[in-house]
């Protein structure tokens, strides 16, 4: 199937595969394969939930396969530092891994959460949101102004970033 390290999952033909750290078992649960398309990717599990569509939209199971955000989104990235980045309507935002919807889909676009960071873009302009962690409140605000012409988002383990301002 594929090799897998201890603690990883891997989903394979309906059938999702464990491997854990203090044994060789392989927990094997089956999927209803007919209930889910993956779209021509190789389904795999991030920060415990996984990616799957029914017909054109996406949503996530977590590893009980328990629908945990029904497939009502156009796009959908892992998650990522708590968030996963989600698309309807033309527009992006953010669904907590606590099962929280802590803002409203309102950016052109948006990136992953890196160092707390995601980079957002309203109306052709870019700033930045922080994630705020406390208490498994999941949410976040923006830190750095919607202003900029360009940005480039923050990258593991660096703590600035480049943007462009007035040409």
């Amino acid at each position: 199937i594929a090799d897998c390290t201890a603690g990883d999952s891997l989903l394979h033909e309906g059938i999702i595969i464990e491997s854990t750290t203090d044994s060789i078992t392989v927990v094997v649960k089956k999927i209803l394969s007919y209930i889910y398309d993956f779209g021509g990717i190789t389904p795999y599990f991030k920060e415990g939930f996984c990616k799957v569509r029914k017909g054109a939209r996406w949503g996530f199971v977590d590893v009980s396969l328990h629908e945990v955000f029904k497939p009502i989104y156009e796009e959908v990235h892992d998650f990522s530092e708590g968030f996963a980045a989600v698309k309807r309507n033309g527009l992006w935002g953010f669904i907590a891994a606590n099962n929280g919807y802590p803002g409203d889909l309102e950016y052109d676009e948006v990136t992953d959460f890196c160092n707390e960071m995601s980079r957002v873009k309203i109306d052709e302009k870019y700033g930045f949101l922080r994630s705020n962690e406390i208490c498994d409140d999941f949410s976040f605000s923006i830190c750095i102004p919607i202003e900029f012409e360009d940005a480039l988002p923050f990258r593991l383990n660096r703590d600035y970033t480049a943007v462009k301002s007035n040409g």
